[in-house]
């Protein structure tokens, strides 16, 4: 399974479907995983991304705004 980090409110074990790029789990929160408003509708989310070149993440660190829906655990 795909799998995700999200801010630590959320439970690890928790599923985040995004369009466009499936169904992830949550495994992780760290600092930079942040809510980006106060009402907790909007957050940053990592997802890790297996088998990527150095290169392919250097050119690929932009921020992209996407639909998901979060089933918590």
């Amino acid at each position: 399974m795909k799998v995700c980090a999200m801010p630590k409110e959320i439970s690890y074990g928790s599923i985040l479907h995004i369009d466009g790029m499936g169904s992830h789990k949550v495994v992780d929160s760290g600092g930079a995983i942040r809510w980006l408003n106060e009402n907790k509708t909007e957050c940053k989310v990592d997802i890790f991304i297996p088998n990527v070149s150095e290169r392919w993440i250097i050119n690929n660190t932009e921020n992209r705004i996407v639909d998901a829906v979060l089933y918590i655990k």
